[in-house]
């Protein structure tokens, strides 16, 4: 893998939330709606949002509401889903909720995963041929 596949300085995530299976739109959408974001890897701010589970007119509407707003954090979370809640009345909301929220899980994990490597690097380097 190269050193620039490595240091991107964004990262896609997808993100899905199970429907209940009561649910009207259960069947329609084959029990998930998957949420796709485009992020800076540092900050968590969305650049771009997608989702083949959405209509072309929700997703760009999305974008418009959400690109610039961050996930890292619960403060950003909460902003999230306040301009959804009073913005975007859908019976999709709590699963686009969900779906952003587990697109957040994997940027979390996937800095936890290059804070690791960073730190086996680092382990790794060799001072003047001893290692310690």
């Amino acid at each position: 893998m190269s050193t620039k596949e490595l240091n991107k300085r964004e990262v896609l995530l997808s993100g899905f939330a199970r429907l209940p299976e009561k649910s009207v739109i259960f069947h329609k959408f084959h029990g998930a709606v998957e949420i796709t974001l485009k992020v800076f890897r540092d900050t968590g701010e969305i650049t771009e949002l997608d989702s083949a589970d959405l209509t072309r007119l929700q997703v760009r509407y999305l974008q418009e509401l959400l690109c610039g707003e961050e996930i890292m954090t619960s403060r950003g979370l909460a902003n999230i889903e306040q301009l959804l809640l009073r913005n975007f009345q859908s019976s999709l909301r709590k699963p686009v909720v969900a779906g952003i929220r587990a697109c957040r899980q994997k940027l979390e994990e996937l800095k936890e995963d290059d804070g690791n490597r960073a730190v086996a690097e680092n382990e790794s380097f060799d001072f003047g041929g001893q290692n310690g």
